[in-house]
């Protein structure tokens, strides 16, 4: 199940990439922002999920 999420959260924080290029294109970096954040939150909780190294929640 742990994979799952973390296939879920990377696809969705790509998908959320992409869609924040497309906006940075048509109406600049101040509209697409927080698309942005949203996209790096994602890359966050997917390190966390995936538990790289030793992680003291996966004790």
């Amino acid at each position: 199940m742990k994979r799952f999420w973390t296939v879920l959260i990377f696809s969705a924080a790509v998908a959320l990439f992409i869609i924040g290029i497309h906006q940075l294109m048509t109406v600049g970096i101040i509209n697409s922002y927080w698309i942005f954040m949203l996209c790096l939150g994602l890359l966050f909780l997917y390190q966390l999920f995936k538990g790289k190294g030793n992680d003291p929640l996966n004790d």
